[in-house]
């Protein structure tokens, strides 16, 4: 989407992405220890969910490194935390 890419800025490349059958795209940011998730159904790219801190840690609320996402059909999250093995 055109209009999505234009008008979103994030201060990180996405290392891993992944879009689910309800329209939502994940995107990984390894650099911001985050996980987003944007709905590709809404004509404004807003953020619906953000996954993660922002800082790098080991807490079950904490992502360091994510690397690879993945998500099933009953909408499950899996996330590669590369640093956290």
């Amino acid at each position: 989407n055109q209009t999505l890419l234009s008008t979103l800025s994030v201060d990180s490349h996405c290392y891993d992405l992944f879009v689910t059958d309800d329209d939502t795209l994940y995107c990984c940011f390894p650099e911001l220890h985050q996980v987003i998730a944007w709905s590709l159904r809404n004509p404004f790219p807003v953020i619906s969910d953000i996954y993660g801190t922002g800082c790098p840690g080991s807490a079950t609320w904490m992502l360091n490194w994510p690397c690879g996402i993945s998500v099933t059909q009953s909408q499950d999250l899996y996330v590669a935390d590369c640093t956290n093995n």
